[in-house]
């Protein structure tokens, strides 16, 4: 037994998939599906259920599996311990689901502190679904006690129109006045689209869809070409608004966004995933004070 074999091992176990595993390590399913197999045979019993294409740890497996993973996360940290001389080193891996440009700059602020740190960050699973994360930035909190969950930012949608626009000089609009107007939204795994909707149904209707875009670069310019409206967060998009672009306070809807920072129990064993960690929370409690002063 080794620890290529229980990384691979691990990974099946996360993914259920002997494919979805090969891919998160650059090798072919019949590599992986092998290396299981030759695991079980010197263990001499089984550690997966086969049902059709997917696979599920059984009992003995997931026993197994509570040990595996903690030899890695030892192997990991004394792997990091030696290499570590006098400045922090290793990978941390991120989730970036929400606030991009705030992550990236407080990346670049830590990383002109700890610069031995690398990054791998991804802002989409679902072109990467095998993507193994230290940290995730999301607004939909994991129910999970393996978890450490802190809120580092909340801030209420706004609603942002071209300079053009028949609501340009108003002070305040109403969710109920947004009926018929043309949407400009992201896509439905973003939370934006979810308070959107929600906040949409509640004043009665359901919103009219002109552009659907992953882009908040590309939103903003369709919104001064007075392709539509969006609902927006302000604070995330600080220091990018076109002037072209108006910034008006809604009412009639819950438009809170809650943004928290999530980072398994098991990764903050890492000293330089704690140390992230702890940074962004320093940093996020220190931007939400700033924005309360001005």
């Amino acid at each position: 037994m080794d620890i290529l074999q229980l990384e691979y091992f691990c990974s099946a176990a996360e993914l259920e998939n002997f494919t979805l595993a090969a891919k998160r390590h650059f090798i072919p399913q019949s590599a992986m599906s092998i290396t299981i197999k030759r695991l079980e045979k010197e263990l001499g019993t089984q550690l997966f259920d086969r049902v059709g294409n997917r696979i599920q740890l059984n009992e003995t497996g997931k026993r197994f599996y509570v040990h595996a993973k903690s030899c890695l996360t030892e192997f990991r940290n004394a792997k990091v311990s030696v290499l570590e001389t006098d400045e922090p080193c290793g990978e941390i891996r991120l989730l970036v689901l929400e606030e991009r440009r705030i992550m990236a700059e407080l990346l670049g602020q830590f990383h002109s502190k700890y610069p031995q740190i690398r990054f791998s960050v991804c802002h989409n699973l679902s072109g990467h679904p095998s993507f193994s994360y230290d940290v995730r930035i999301s607004s939909a909190p994991l129910e999970d006690e393996k978890f450490i969950c802190v809120p580092i930012l909340t801030e209420k949608l706004v609603l942002a129109v071209s300079k053009s626009h028949k609501f340009a000089h108003r002070q305040r609009v109403h969710m109920s006045e947004l009926a018929d107007e043309e949407f400009i939204m992201l896509p439905p795994e973003y939370s934006i689209h979810r308070l959107t909707l929600e906040s949409c149904q509640k004043n009665g209707f359901i919103p009219k869809i002109g552009i659907s875009c992953d882009d908040p670069f590309c939103i903003r310019k369709y919104i001064v070409a007075d392709m539509g409206i969006s609902l927006v967060p302000p604070a995330s998009w600080e220091g990018l608004i076109d002037e072209n672009i108006v910034l008006i306070p809604i009412d009639g809807g819950n438009l809170l966004r809650k943004t928290v920072l999530e980072c398994s129990k098991e990764s903050l064993t890492s000293n330089s995933v704690k140390l992230f960690f702890d940074y962004c929370i320093t940093a996020a409690h220190e931007l939400e004070k700033h924005r309360k002063e001005i």
